[in-house]
């Protein structure tokens, strides 16, 4: 990365000025949980019925106004994420028809949520709405990791959301698993896994505990002298995890996610350009990234106000866009050859020669053809680890900065 492609976030009005082809991803975010759950990092408020009826009003505003702005979009994929957007399941119904009535919709939404209070209405309503793809929040079978992670179900009430979700016939299923939790031993982990897989979901996440400091876990973890367990029990659970899950018949589909063959994989981050519609979401569009303001009070406030809630924006370098493009692919640990080149005109290896030396040397490789590099578990491994190092780290800089006050002037990583 050189000087020009310096990461500076400053205060910014409005999503980026337009979007190539027509066309876009849509992500939209629902901050409202019941619960707040100590590790979660993200956006996320406690329910209250008034403020959220309040949050939907704003939010199909936005979506409205972001229509007049674009005009009528492409979308292949909308992902619903969170907070727990479940949680105003029954208000989702206004933001799907205006969705639809703004924008050419096409292929099955995405939604998360939560095995507490999970009913068969729910997943049938869900079903309605259009959602086929759906993420359950599991991270763990035993009651005492739940505990520590400060989940509101047991066990038992995770195992019956599952049988829920499975019978309601959803195109893809996901399950998140967590693990690196304090305490945690690699056959914890794989009675987890063996559960998650008796459920037979169409696909298995398995993330490490994120520990960002701003978060709730990180201060509980320092306040309690709980530490995570250390790298080389970590690297042996993946392994571990990778091994097991191949075993069953699920392949892997990016560094944390594997998929059953022929599934649609669920995935919320790997997308190329999107627009973001609610508190802290973001939009990108090759060009220019942008972050709605953090807090729900001043989002709302900006809504109602007709103007946009943007509070920051970041231009990106042709350079940059191109890095950004390479790290996905590394993250989905594929990294085709020929698809670089169509989109930016470009040789990929002669862009970023370190790189791939890096990853050959270390033994990093599966398959490698000219078409295409596959890593291997030990490469994926890493890739999780360069990711703590360096994305979490800047993720944590602006989400800190977010947090702290509704538009700040800047923001630099």
């Amino acid at each position: 990365m050189d000087k020009a492609d310096t990461l500076t976030f400053t205060r910014q009005h409005e999503p980026p000025a337009t979007l190539s082809d027509n066309s876009a991803a849509l992500y939209v975010h629902i901050p409202f949980c019941r619960h707040l759950c100590p590790f979660c990092p993200y956006n996320k408020i406690e329910y209250d019925p008034a403020l959220a009826a309040r949050y939907i009003r704003a939010l199909r505003a936005e979506i409205r106004r972001a229509r007049d702005k674009y005009g009528r979009l492409n979308v292949g994929s909308l992902y619903f994420g969170g907070g727990t957007p479940t949680v105003v399941l029954d208000a989702l119904g206004g933001v799907m028809d205006d969705l639809r009535e703004s924008f050419a919709m096409a292929g099955a939404a995405a939604i998360e949520t939560t095995p507490a209070a999970l009913t068969p209405a729910m997943a049938t309503l869900m079903r309605d709405l259009g959602f086929g793809l759906v993420s359950l929040g599991v991270q763990s079978f035993q009651d005492r990791f739940l505990r520590q992670l400060g989940r509101p179900y047991d066990g038992a009430t995770a195992g019956q959301a599952c049988s829920i979700l499975k019978q309601s016939g959803f195109q893809t299923l996901n399950l998140d698993l967590m693990f690196a939790l304090p305490g945690q031993t690699t056959e914890d982990l794989r009675q987890d896994l063996l559960e998650a897989i008796r459920h037979g979901p169409d696909q298995i996440t398995c993330y490490p505990l994120l520990t960002f400091p701003y978060a709730a876990v990180g201060r509980w973890l320092a306040r309690n002298r709980v530490v995570v367990p250390p790298h080389r029990l970590r690297w042996k659970m993946y392994r571990m995890l990778s091994a097991t899950l191949a075993e069953h018949g699920y392949e892997r589909a990016s560094v944390w996610s594997f998929t059953r063959k022929n599934t649609a994989a669920f995935s919320s981050v790997t997308r190329d350009r999107y627009l973001g519609f609610g508190a802290g979401a973001a939009s990108y569009n090759g060009r220019t990234f942008t972050f709605n303001t953090f807090s729900v009070p001043a989002y709302q406030a900006a809504v109602e106000d007709g103007r946009f809630p943007t509070a920051l924006g970041m231009p990106v370098s042709a350079r940059l866009e191109r890095m950004f493009w390479l790290y996905w692919r590394l993250y989905e640990t594929r990294v085709p050859k020929a698809p670089y080149r169509e989109l930016f005109g470009r040789d990929l290896e002669g862009d970023f020669p370190g790189i791939f030396r890096m990853v050959r040397r270390l033994g990093f490789v599966e398959d490698e053809t000219d078409a295409c590099l596959t890593l291997n578990t030990r490469g994926c491994h890493w890739v999780h680890l360069a990711q703590n190092l360096l994305a979490l780290n800047d993720i944590n800089t602006v989400w800190s900065a977010a947090r702290a006050t509704p538009y700040p002037n800047s923001i630099c990583l």
